[in-house]
């Protein structure tokens, strides 16, 4: 898990835990799906934004502790959306709340790597606290690195096989219980589907394993789970109006200065009517309730009437109360912007460099607006929205009107300002080869330079990035590993992949040349480089025959070559490509390929999509024998000009990483 993310979970479950209320009603319905045997794996809450879904799953957690695990995606919060640190996530935490689940997962690792002819990279960490002269470590924690693991790797290694472990040992007695929270928030990345699929196939997982899953009712979301049973959180339905009858009732009891504000409205107040009325014009949302209830207790509303109309409103009224029209223009979209494109909780002294200004002006400005940020971390100097709606209020032009701003310039603005901290691309980015620049604002633009650019439109400049050089070497790469930041860089990679595909698919399927498929071969040697580093084994067995070992991988290919259909026969060999020993895949694809050839781009290029990072994952040697057999691919997709920047691409990867 990335340093300190099971502390953010727990910051931010308390967080949503203040003046928590009610649902009783659906901790007995998740109750009663846990306690019957034939219940479905999974169990799908849905509920729009500001219903409380968060509040709930940090309730189970924190104060039921009914999950063996949790995870919550948090939306712009590095880390929790990555598949990765997703499954890294949940290992730890099975490591630690399920009896056993540690010493499978080694006995896994026995049969995984065992008979390996090469060496296993694996990263680990030792923690082992403060230790006094001449004294003892008697409990050492090991920590499992997924972080190099190509996604669905990581995911099968951290979970899938020990949990299955147990199951053939007997030593499932309990149900093991993974929540998690906000699938929606994990679709604003580039690399949802990883999440998605593991969630999606749980029943390979054994029957004791169940997964709570909270989300908006995203159009994705219902597609991948449309066959998952759902419990639908209605802001009108009876149950969550109680709730929230509840919650202003106990406010009310509670709060005496609110009492005497809300009497300041005129007409007859009582706790049933200050329920009714303000539950009514909150549209019975949590959210809006949660902002708008200190104003009404620190005397800020002079009339109901004056009241937000809705969840819509709540922010166009804070931002007029907060900020005004008059000093929006002249610093707060300044600081909003900067605020909300951030991937992470700021700091002082970032806000000062990114905006130019004073720390008192800016511990000023940051007071004004405070409302609009997460109460949790003001405490630790750390500034973030309160909400994701925020975000998405202010992006939408329609909805935001003259508060509306462009989030993409903002991206591209804290991209060059990292940029020029490190001298620039077109010098090679020199700076980064000190460590302190680096390391600036705690290394946030290390972790974060490649989404900036990609969310500020600036894709060509990610490829520039990851082809820059140094003294013959990748200066990216370069100075990602010596911050210990390989995963990170691997992230950027698959982000960049993932640009070049998406135009390449739509020209291919246009039945166009794909102009950017050198790219995507650089980007395939780029990462079967680092995998030849790191000693990483292919990826998880396609083929069910193999992957069960009742066939060998020459048997498998055989029955493949065999196949009528040609596109069964590439999807076939797709599946088969890591397992194969070099000289079998090369002389299967050198066979298929001028077949491949033959097919219509629309048709070729998602058996490309999906065959070469697959091929990726090998060892490099095996790579550049594979492309070699592809040319004909190569041509029939992207001309001979991608054959061209092919062998470029070759060339610069082999002066990189000899």
């Amino acid at each position: 898990m990335s340093p300190g993310l099971l502390d953010d979970f727990y910051e931010y479950a308390r967080n949503r835990l203040r003046n928590f209320t009610g649902r009783e009603w659906l901790l007995e319905k998740i109750r009663a799906w846990l306690e019957q045997v034939d219940a479905p794996r999974c169990l799908l809450i849905l509920g729009e934004r500001g219903i409380g879904k968060s509040a709930f799953a940090a309730h189970l957690w924190q104060n039921h502790h009914l999950p063996s695990a949790v995870h919550f995606c948090i939306a712009g919060r590095g880390g929790t959306v990555e598949p990765a640190a997703f499954a890294q996530s949940l290992h730890e935490q099975l490591a630690e709340n399920l009896p056993g689940f540690s010493e499978a997962f080694r006995a896994m690792q026995e049969v995984q790597y065992g008979k390996a002819q090469q060496p296993i990279y694996v990263h680990s960490e030792v923690h082992t606290g403060n230790v006094e002269d001449g004294a003892e470590v008697t409990g050492v924690k090991i920590v499992q690195n997924f972080q190099t693991l190509p996604p669905e790797n990581a995911i099968d290694l951290a979970l899938r096989r020990s949990l299955k472990h147990l199951e053939t040992q007997n030593r499932l007695s309990t149900l093991v219980l993974i929540l998690v929270d906000a699938l929606d928030k994990a679709l604003t990345t580039s690399a949802p589907k990883y999440i998605m699929a593991l969630l999606a196939q749980a029943q390979d997982l054994p029957e004791a394993v169940r997964f709570l899953l909270l989300s908006r009712p995203e159009g994705h979301v219902l597609d991948v789970f449309r066959q998952v049973p759902h419990q639908i959180i209605l802001a009108e339905s009876e149950e969550n109006r109680r709730d929230i009858h509840a919650y202003l009732e106990r406010a009310w009891d509670e709060n005496a200065a609110l009492r005497s504000h809300v009497q300041d409205w005129g007409g007859e107040w009582d706790r049933q009517t200050f329920a009714e009325r303000l539950g009514k014009r909150g549209e019975w949302n949590f959210l809006y309730l949660s902002q708008i209830l200190p104003d009404v207790a620190q005397g800020r509303v002079a009339r109901f009437e004056d009241l937000p109309a809705g969840l819509d409103d709540i922010y166009p009224y804070l931002l007029r109360t907060r900020v005004g029209d008059i000093n929006w223009r002249e610093w707060g979209a300044d600081l909003m912007e900067v605020l909300l494109a951030l991937q992470e909780p700021a700091i002082h002294e970032q806000l000062t460099d990114l905006l130019g200004w004073e720390p008192q002006l800016i511990h000023q400005r940051l007071g004004e607006i405070a409302q609009l940020l997460d109460p949790a971390l003001l405490p630790h100097r750390r500034y973030w929205r309160h909400h994701w709606a925020l975000v998405q209020f202010l992006g939408d032009q329609g909805r935001a009107g003259k508060w509306w701003f462009d989030f993409s310039a903002a991206h591209s603005d804290i991209a060059d300002h990292y940029l020029r901290a490190w001298g620039g691309l077109e010098a090679g980015l020199p700076a980064l080869r000190q460590a302190e620049a680096r390391r600036r604002h705690e290394g946030y633009g290390s972790r974060h330079l490649a989404t900036h650019l990609l969310q500020g439109r600036r894709r060509e400049d990610v490829h520039r990035l990851l082809a820059c050089e140094a003294d013959g070497r990748p200066a990216w790469f370069e100075a990602q590993e010596a911050e210990g930041g390989t995963a990170q860089f691997i992230q950027d990679v698959l982000q960049a992949w993932q640009a070049v595909k998406t135009v390449d698919r739509e020209k291919a399927g246009q039945g166009q040349p794909a102009p950017r498929l050198g790219l995507e071969v650089r980007y395939a040697l780029t990462l079967a480089s680092v995998n030849s580093l790191a000693g990483n084994l292919p990826p998880k067995l396609v083929v069910a025959l193999v992957e069960s070992k009742i066939w060998e991988p020459q048997q498998a290919l055989a029955y493949a070559c065999q196949m009528p259909v040609l596109y069964l026969r590439a999807g076939a060999l797709a599946g088969l490509a890591p397992h194969l020993p070099q000289e079998l895949l090369g002389e299967a694809l050198a066979g298929l390929a001028p077949h491949l050839a033959q097919l219509p781009r629309p048709a070729l290029y998602p058996l490309w999509e999906e065959t070469l990072p697959l091929l990726a994952c090998r060892a490099r040697r095996g790579l550049l024998a594979d492309l070699r057999a592809l040319a004909p691919v190569m041509v029939a997709l992207g001309g001979e000009k991608a054959v061209g920047e092919a062998f470029r691409a070759i060339q610069d990867v082999g002066r990189w990483w000899p």
